[in-house]
């Protein structure tokens, strides 16, 4: 019941605050958030009575309605006299303007005190009056100076109150992240909440307006108004200012709070992609000029497109990340014990040193798949009072023969990469139990995660360091973290694409993909097609359903794609591997890669000199810092990226991305001023 009232308060002024709509819609718009506001906070309180025991009978109902009153028409009389004795200040300080608009802080914090702590009504409603009424004679008491400025001083006002309650709420409520199980405990409860939440606002705006717009002398609401109304009653920070407020001992409290945040969550997440205009692909029959769409394959890959003012079948301009980053995965049947420890098998992902990662915290991440469908997701490690899993290294006292005379790339063996998960033994006494730590921490995963041994089998779970990314250096011009291959460049692209205004000329792609790491295979890997799916989508919705596999290939065919990956920085402990004169260096911008592969270019792209100078010219006229790469010295070594996959459709690619020390590790050094570099140039490429 707490929770319903929570819900269904409606901030409608948040649409008001962002677009320009008439007075009409402003009145549709703000008259239910004024009336909830004084309802709202009285039936939580009285609702807070009953629950805890305190009494609601009848006499409660009446006396609340003779209270929702007094409280909303009250507030409202001593806000307009407040604003008109303020009124009256104002025209005395009309000379100062920085009197001015300290009178008009003081009168809507005041107005709230007085109405809400003095007279015990409806501060809000007091504040809401004052303003009214100031604003209405403000043209004759306020100077021209304040005119100007109030509206901006009052928007950044609003934005550190919103943040003071989420700070609140973080110094609070603390529990909500410590607290993980008991957050899934209730993610049924969220799904249903916001479902019910999303559904009541639909019987408001699309089935009441309709009756409203046929009243006589009324003025309709079109569709697009409507929408507005819709997505705008989902945000609000009041709720979460209320629901901090029920006391801690009420029952299901932290209920309440988890679901009361998941709204919120939901609903910013919706507010930001409304924002920015994107919208599923499959919600569109038709994609003209400015659309913006995503594509989401099996949440492994992300596409966000444009769609530009050319013809599209003369092509797009893509910016190409990988998500997947170097790690260790758990086998299917990982867990076993040995000396009395409970271990778990993994298997490396990607190109690792493999003793790099002993001796080290690693955080488990990943999700369950249980044979009823459901999805146990896991997130161990990452916060302060979490338990962490880690390598046991063998110690240099022993290690003479076991390990020192090994090869580098065998000092610790694949099969040797095994994590401590358990070292306690059940106290249960039962000698079918043979191993007494493996059962400790399968009832432990049983308790927590309702797993059983078995689900293991239908698992993705990762290891990879338990540590937060951290400036580098004195002067704090570098960044150590993993997964900067391929995040930062997976991070600028996708953040260029946001923020993207202007219509493109040329239909603009950011392209997310998955499993570069073992060579861009799978299912959501760049080699499965997916490519070809999201393209033939495009070009058969902006050709007006035309699904022709002809004007595909010539889309494919002329388009130009960034391979945004990184490249080896010249590393001054091992400059050897290095041809200086053509490496790249930290500090130097972003890094043009023409060709990657190995001993004679095999397995590379090497794209065409027209296209490098067309990417000069360019980078050079959006004064964008730029520099050549090569990944190590002729037959050093070498590597790939998605560059040749894409080539493979005969788009003109090359790779773009910054420059990294210790590439692959788990920590990688990248400079600050390269990932804004680079943002600028997926930006400019884009268009």
């Amino acid at each position: 019941m707490a929770l319903g009232l929570l819900a269904k308060y409606s901030d409608f002024l948040a649409p008001v605050l962002q677009v320009q709509l008439t007075h009409d819609l402003i009145m549709y718009v703000m008259l239910p958030v004024l009336i909830y506001d004084a309802a709202i906070n009285i039936k939580l309180p009285m609702l807070i009575k009953e629950l805890t025991g305190q009494g609601f009978g009848l006499d409660t109902v009446f006396m609340a309605l003779w209270d929702f009153c007094r409280v909303f028409f009250g507030g409202i009389a001593v806000g307009a006299i407040l604003g008109i004795a303020m009124l009256f200040l104002l025209r005395l300080g009309h000379a100062i303007p920085y009197v001015q608009i300290s009178l008009t802080t003081i009168l809507a914090y005041s107005s709230f005190i007085i109405a809400d702590h003095v007279f015990g009504m409806s501060g809000v409603m007091s504040t809401i009056a004052a303003g009214i009424v100031t604003r209405t004679g403000s043209k004759k008491v306020l100077s021209e100076p304040v005119q100007q400025y109030l509206g901006p001083y009052w928007e950044f006002m609003a934005f550190v109150a919103n943040s003071f309650i989420f700070l609140l709420l973080g110094m609070q409520e603390d529990f909500l992240f410590k607290d993980m199980d008991h957050l899934y405990e209730n993610v049924p409860f969220l799904v249903l909440t916001i479902a019910v939440v999303l559904f009541a606002r639909f019987l408001v705006v699309y089935l009441l307006l309709p009756i409203s717009n046929r009243l006589p002398k009324s003025a309709p609401v079109d569709n697009k108004t409507k929408a507005i109304m819709f997505w705008g009653g989902l945000r609000g920070v009041v709720p979460v200012a209320l629901m901090l407020s029920i006391p801690v001992d009420m029952p299901e409290r932290g209920a309440i709070i988890h679901m009361t945040l998941a709204r919120e969550c939901v609903a910013e997440g919706i507010r930001l992609a409304t924002a920015r205009g994107f919208v599923p692909a499959e919600s569109k029959d038709i994609f003209k000029p400015g659309d913006k769409i995503w594509f989401n394959n099996r949440d492994k890959n992300l596409v966000l497109a444009v769609i530009g003012q050319r013809d599209i079948t003369e092509g797009t301009n893509l910016v190409v990340s990988h998500l997947d980053s170097p790690r260790l995965d758990l086998k299917q049947h990982p867990l076993y014990e040995d000396s009395g420890l409970a271990l778990m098998k993994t298997h490396y992902y990607g190109g690792v040193k493999k003793y790099q990662w002993a001796s080290r915290p690693l955080a488990l991440h990943g999700v369950i798949v249980l044979k009823d469908g459901r999805k146990v997701p896991l997130a161990i490690g990452e916060k302060a009072d979490d338990p962490v899993f880690t390598i046991p290294d063998l110690l240099p006292h022993l290690d003479q023969h076991v390990q020192r005379e090994r090869k580098a790339s065998e000092v610790l063996k694949g099969e040797e990469m095994n994590i401590l998960v358990g070292s306690i033994p059940t106290p249960i006494e039962d000698e079918t139990i043979k191993d007494q730590v493996k059962h400790t921490v399968l009832k432990k995963l049983n308790e927590d995660y309702g797993l059983i041994e078995d689900d293991f089998i239908s698992a993705e779970l990762q290891l990879v360091p338990a540590e937060k990314a951290r400036d580098v250096g004195l002067d704090r011009g570098l960044v150590g973290a993993y997964g900067h291959d391929d995040r930062i460049c997976a991070y600028t692209s996708m953040q260029a694409m946001l923020d993207m205004e202007a219509i493109p000329e040329r239909t603009a792609i950011c392209f997310l993909v998955d499993k570069e790491e073992i060579g861009s295979t799978g299912g959501t890997g760049l080699q499965s097609r997916y490519l070809d799916y999201f393209i033939e989508e495009i070009v058969g919705k902006c050709r007006n359903g035309d699904f022709c596999s002809r004007a595909t290939r010539q889309c494919l065919w002329h388009s130009r794609a960034l391979s945004s990956d990184v490249n080896a920085g010249i590393n001054p402990l091992f400059k050897s591997v290095h041809d200086e004169q053509n490496a790249a260096r930290l500090g130097h911008g972003l890094v043009l890669t023409k060709y990657t592969g190995s001993r004679g270019k095999v397995a590379t792209n090497d794209a065409d000199a027209e296209f490098v100078a067309e990417l000069r010219a360019l980078f050079d006229e959006a004064e964008i810092k730029w520099q050549t790469g090569m990944l190590g010295k002729v037959d050093e070594g070498g590597g790939g990226t998605v560059a040749i996959f894409l080539a493979h459709y005969g788009i003109r690619t090359i790779d773009a991305g910054a420059a990294l020390l210790s590439m692959h590790a788990p920590m990688e050094i990248a400079s600050k001023f390269d990932i804004h570099e680079i943002y600028r140039a997926y930006q400019a490429f884009y268009g």
